[in-house]
């Protein structure tokens, strides 16, 4: 499999995006890819800040603040199996720019009776692109109305992810430590979570790479 762009996109701010982004990186690590984060946000780089808190992902962050990322990111490819992309809280400028790099968009979704109300205008940015996307559920809280109703919301788009990710002092302790959760809390709930998501991340890249090459073997005959 050569290098995949998986850009994770919101429109709205405090859905775990840059957390999702963070933990998809050590998540992919540890799983054995070797894997690079690009913060795409030039004004509020939270990604590069939660990285300098600590030495674990210190050299797998990179800021990019090119007008066109295109050669950046490909050379990213060219060296990774994963080039994970955090842009600003939007679906404008860097948003689309990285949605049009990716193999992949994941949109984190908080539980809120608002976000869940307009969870289909989240993938704008995707569809714009042309892109495929799955959302994931983040920040969830267990046994809660709201949290069950995102849930079951997801599941009725077909186009999210089975894993979801739970709100968790090892989640929110992890940031202050400058490393994702498996490398602040190994074996708790919340990098288990982490791991089911990346090996269903890993499998949807490798199901959609399958759809295209049976496109191309299609159209040469």
């Amino acid at each position: 499999m050569n290098g995949k762009v998986i850009a994770v996109i919101q429109g709205k701010g405090g859905a775990s995006k840059t957390t999702t982004s963070i933990n998809l990186l050590g998540g992919l690590e540890a799983a054995g890819y070797k894997t690079i984060l690009c913060d795409m946000d030039k004004d509020k780089p939270d990604a590069m800040n939660w990285s300098a808190k600590g030495t674990d992902l210190k050299d797998k962050v990179v800021l990019i603040t090119e007008d066109n990322p295109t050669k950046h990111i490909e050379a990213l490819k060219n060296k990774h199996d994963f080039v994970l992309i955090d842009v600003p809280p939007n679906f404008q400028g860097a948003a689309l720019k990285a949605a049009l790099l990716s193999d992949l968009v994941i949109i984190p979704c908080a539980p809120s009776e608002i976000e869940i109300d307009s969870l289909a205008n989240s993938s704008t940015c995707a569809e714009m692109a042309n892109k495929p996307f799955r959302f994931l559920a983040t920040r969830v809280v267990k046994n809660t109305r709201i949290g069950k109703a995102l849930i079951e919301q997801i599941e009725k788009t077909g186009v999210g992810f089975k894993s979801s990710i739970t709100y968790s002092t090892a989640m929110i302790e992890s940031q202050s430590a400058g490393t994702w959760v498996g490398g602040y809390a190994k074996s708790s709930s919340s990098t288990q979570q982490v791991m089911e998501l990346v090996h269903e991340v890993v499998e949807t890249v490798k199901s959609l790479q399958g759809d295209k090459e049976n496109v191309k073997e299609r159209i040469l005959v």
